[in-house]
Order: structure tokens, then C-alpha cells, then sequence
């Protein structure tokens, strides 16, 4: 699907991104997990995964898919405020271009081939903006998308995350990859329907190659994320 057949009715579903703070969750607590994680590389990324079926990790499941080229473009929604991840790809060839996307800070080191959008992620205007980089800078489809916000937008409405999982691949080019921390209202015990309607809807694609889950229950020792790399088909 290339980009200009994405019009603005597909980010409807912001009207209800509503965050929905769990009521037996503190405000510290919510610290205590929060933006820590702010500039993790993307070593990191790959180091909290549990995906024992898939000893090439994530870096191994991109390099299948897309290869290392100068054409290829990324996307990090939210990000963090130095795109840390996003440069680690960069240097090592496995992008040519990217853009990072964070609430508001703009990495401080230019690099020609890294662009910013700053914006809630929750707002429409955020996406439009989004939307208008892709139509210039990668109209036939991103190679890769990921966004692993530790502790933030992490307590919509299953609709919102269905619809923007749905963009996000559409976003995407054949072949390319997405990379997804899975929302922690969806893996608490009452989000589980939540997790399986938005999970029936992602399966009933054609055009998606594999899903790869790393599922970690909350007592999992090893305090590996809920997360998901999905590729599409050639």
C-alpha cells in the first residue's frame, strides 16, 4: 500500500486515545517504570527480548528482511530524546535514513540522515506530520517501524492500538519489519481480551510473512518486555 492512499480518516481512533491510568497504580510507580530508558541503544532493544525460537534475535530477524542498505528508511516512535537506537542502525548500515519521533526533545547531534518529529503521540497533528515525512522521504513504504516506549502510552483502549498497529503496518513496504513493546493494559489479567481481539484482527491480515512474540509474564525473572516483531511479505 503506498503512502498516498492513506487519507486523514484513518487517525479517527485518536478521537478516543484516552489514557486509562490502572486505579491500583501509584503515580511513583508509574515514575519507577517511566522514561528510563530514554536513551537505550539498540543492543538493549534486542537484550530485552525473550525469544528462544529465534536465537538471531532482533537485529538477525531485521537483517533477513531488509538487509543493509543506504535506501533503507526507519522509523522510532518515540524514541527518545537522542534516537540513540536509530543512530546504532545508522552506523552500522542497516538504514540510510530514519526519523525519530519524542514528546518534545530534538537530538543534539545533527546527522544528515536523522529527522525529528517532536509531538504527543496521542495527537492528530503529531501523525499528519508523520504521515507527510513518509509520503516524501519513503512513499512506497518504510523498511522498518519500532517503538518500544517503556512506561508510556502504555493505557489505551484495545481500538486505539488495533488501528494504529493496522497503520503502522500499512505504513510499511513488503518485506519490511515492525517492532512493537505490547502495551501493558493489554498483558494485565483483565487487558487479555483486550490482547486477543486486537491480536485476531493483526492475524487476519494477508500480507503479514511471520509474528514473532516475546511474551513475558509480569513475574518473569529475567524482567524481559512484552513485545512483538511482525514481518510482511515480500
Amino acid at each position: 500500500m503506498q503512502m498516498n492512499s492513506i487519507g486523514p480518516e484513518r487517525l479517527a481512533f485518536l478521537d478516543y486515545a484516552v489514557d486509562e491510568t490502572f486505579d491500583d497504580e501509584t503515580v511513583d510507580s508509574k515514575e519507577a517504570r517511566g522514561w528510563g530508558t530514554n536513551n537505550s541503544d539498540f543492543e538493549a532493544y534486542c537484550v530485552d527480548l525473550a525469544l528462544p525460537d529465534n536465537p538471531e534475535g532482533l537485529g538477525g530477524i531485521i537483517e533477513a528482511q531488509i538487509g543493509r542498505s543506504k535506501n533503507s528508511v526507519g522509523v522510532d516512535l518515540a524514541g527518545g530524546s537522542e534516537a540513540v537506537a536509530l543512530r546504532d542502525l545508522l552506523r552500522q548500515g542497516f538504514l540510510g535514513k530514519a526519523l525519530v519521533t519524542n514528546y518534545s526533545d530534538k537530538p543534539t547531534d545533527d546527522d544528515p540522515r536523522l529527522y525529528h518529529i517532536e509531538g504527543d503521540l496521542a495527537s492528530r497533528s503529531t501523525w499528519a506530520n508523520i504521515l507527510g515525512w513518509q509520503k516524501e522521504h519513503a512513499a512506497d513504504g518504510l523498511d522498518l517501524v519500532m517503538h518500544r516506549p517503556v512506561g508510556g502510552l502504555q493505557n489505551f483502549q484495545p481500538f486505539v492500538y488495533t488501528s494504529a498497529a493496522n497503520l503502522l503496518l500499512d505504513m510499511i513496504r513488503p518485506g519490511g519489519v515492525m517492532f512493537c513493546q505490547i502495551p501493558r493494559s493489554l498483558t494485565r489479567t483483565r487487558g487479555q481480551i483486550g490482547l486477543n481481539v486486537v491480536c485476531s484482527q493483526i492475524t487476519e491480515r494477508e500480507d503479514l510473512d511471520r509474528i514473532v512474540p516475546s511474551f513475558v509474564y509480569p513475574v518473569h525473572e529475567e524482567k524481559k518486555l512484552d513485545s512483538v516483531i511482525i514481518t510482511k511479505k515480500p
